[in-house]
């Protein structure tokens, strides 16, 4: 997956995941690299430099498998951060589980970011732990899918609310319409809407999407999937 941001800013985000069943286990890896691109500062000497303010790297390691039904799985993570030169290591784990209410009603919650603090110069900073609790319905008729979404993610750093919700509109199980609704709960001015569309042609994905926030960076999305 890859996200460059548009026109404003010169920020690069890429993800890149692989994984495989094993008898009754999920095996999967991840390598996400996030870079905000150069930015121009002056030193207290006045002198004038160019230097890349946020970089970071992340690695993460995860398995999965149902216990009595129930579906739990673990990440570890090695993040490796740069912030205006200054370069930290942390490490943490996420948590996350899901129940079958219904038939099509799933009930999911996980807890991300769970580690050590990160020090850049002197001081130690948390990690941005979230916690969320969510749920999807799906249903199917004819020719077509539905899928509908809702998921109210905690931010602890920020003590933030956060509502999610989304919507996806599938055809034959080869063409997908989706659309997204974010809106901060603690202060209902911070929100974004989100429009996508996916492709599956035999083992080949492409998923598109483009999301509208009041500011003026507008993130496109462009993923690319391949099942072996």
């Amino acid at each position: 997956m890859y996200q460059r941001g548009y026109s404003y800013s010169d920020d690069n985000y890429a993800n890149l995941h692989i994984g495989k069943n094993y008898k009754s286990f999920v095996f999967a890896t991840s390598l996400l690299y996030y870079s905000s691109g150069e930015i121009e500062l002056f030193k207290s000497n006045g002198t004038k430099v160019t230097e890349v303010g946020k970089r970071d790297i992340i690695w993460t390691a995860g398995a999965s498998r149902k216990f009595w039904m129930v579906p739990l799985g673990i990440n570890l993570k090695l993040i490796s951060s740069e912030l205006f030169g200054k370069k930290a290591t942390a490490y943490a784990f996420d948590l996350g589980t899901q129940y079958k209410l219904s038939k099509p009603i799933n009930l999911g919650l996980s807890a991300r970011n769970i580690g050590t603090k990160i020090k850049y110069i002197a001081e130690k900073e948390n990690l941005p732990f979230i916690t969320q609790l969510g749920g999807n319905y799906t249903r199917t008729f004819d020719k077509y899918s539905l899928l509908v979404l809702d998921d109210i993610a905690y931010y602890k750093n920020e003590k933030e609310y956060f509502n999610i919700i989304g919507a996806e509109l599938g055809y034959k199980e080869q063409l997908y319409l989706r659309a997204g609704y974010r809106i901060n709960l603690s202060e209902t001015k911070n929100q974004s809407f989100n429009l996508g569309l996916g492709i599956i042609y035999k083992k080949y994905t492409i998923d598109y999407s483009s999301e509208f926030n009041q500011g003026l960076n507008i993130p496109h999305k462009v993923t690319l999937g391949y099942k072996f």
